[in-house]
C-alpha cells in the first residue's frame, strides 16, 4: 500500500501549474485565498498543492530508508528493514528527476526538503549500499542547485522571482554535500565528481569552513548569530553562541 502510495503521489509536482501574477509569502501561499489571517488563519482550508504531494513522498522515503522492525529481544539491537534495490532505486530516480521542476516558486521548496532528508536516507541505507547504488543518482541535481552560487556558468535554478528559495535550497544543498562526503569519505565523494563539480565541492568545503571560524553579526544580548545558529533541524547547530 505504502509502495503503491508513492508511486501515485512521487510524479504529481510535474502537474503543478505555474503561478502568475500573484503575490507569493514566504509560506508558498498565495494572499487572496488566505483572507486577512494570512497562514495563521486556523479558518483557512484549500485542496492539497500537487507540489506538496510530492514534498511529502521525500519524508515518506526517508523514514522507509531509516525503518527498523522492532527491538530483538535476545540482543537488545535493532534490526533494519531491507527496501530492495529494484524497488527503491526506481523511486529514488523518479524522485530526483521530479525535483528538477523549475516552473513554480514552491520548486526551491521541493529541492530544500530533498536536501534535507538526503543524509538521513544515506545512513539508512549503510554507507556502502549508498556508494554504490545511489551517490551518483544524486550528485547532478545536488550541484546543479550549488551552480546558483558556486558555478561558473548560469544555473537552471537561478530564478529572479525567487531568489530567497534558492538560497534556502543552496544553503541545504551545501550541507548536504557535506554531510555526505563526510559519510563517504572526502576522497571517494571527490573522486566520483567532474572537473566541474570538484571545483564546486571544493568551493562549498571552503565556504562552510569559514562560516564555521568567522562569527555572524552580534545580536540581542550579546548572542552570536551565525549560518547555521538555527539550522539543527538538519545538522547545524542550534545553540547560538554567547560573546562577552
Amino acid at each position: 500500500v505504502i509502495l503503491e502510495l508513492l508511486k501515485e503521489n512521487i510524479v504529481c509536482a510535474k502537474n503543478q501549474p505555474p503561478q502568475t501574477n500573484s503575490q507569493l509569502y514566504s509560506c508558498g501561499s498565495l494572499a487572496p485565498k488566505l483572507r486577512k489571517g494570512g497562514c495563521s488563519d486556523c479558518i483557512v482550508t484549500r485542496e492539497r498543492a500537487d507540489w506538496e504531494r510530492t514534498d511529502g513522498c521525500i519524508y515518506l522515503m526517508k523514514e522507509l530508508c531509516c525503518l527498523d522492525d522492532g527491538t530483538n529481544t535476545n540482543t537488545g539491537t535493532q534490526t533494519p528493514v531491507t527496501m530492495e534495490d529494484d524497488v527503491l532505486l526506481p523511486l529514488l530516480t523518479e524522485l530526483m528527476d521530479v525535483c528538477r521542476v523549475n516552473h513554480f516558486p514552491q520548486g526551491n521548496d521541493l529541492r530544500t526538503t530533498l536536501f534535507k532528508n538526503l543524509v538521513g536516507m544515506a545512513h539508512g541505507l549503510g554507507k556502502k549500499r549508498f556508494k554504490r547504488h545511489y551517490l551518483e543518482l544524486v550528485t547532478e541535481l545536488l550541484f546543479a542547485t550549488l551552480e546558483v552560487e558556486h558555478g561558473r556558468h548560469s544555473s537552471n535554478f537561478r530564478t529572479d522571482d525567487a531568489r530567497d528559495g534558492n538560497q534556502l535550497a543552496v544553503h541545504a544543498a551545501e550541507q548536504c554535500c557535506e554531510e555526505l562526503s563526510e559519510l563517504v569519505g572526502g576522497m571517494i565523494f571527490r573522486g566520483r565528481l567532474d572537473d566541474g563539480q570538484q571545483e564546486m565541492y571544493d568551493s562549498v568545503l571552503q565556504k562552510r569552513r569559514r562560516d564555521r571560524q568567522s562569527p555572524g553579526p552580534v545580536g540581542d544580548m550579546g548572542l552570536v548569530m551565525g549560518r547555521d545558529a538555527f539550522a539543527g533541524g538538519f545538522g547545524g547547530s542550534s545553540r547560538p553562541t554567547r560573546v562577552d
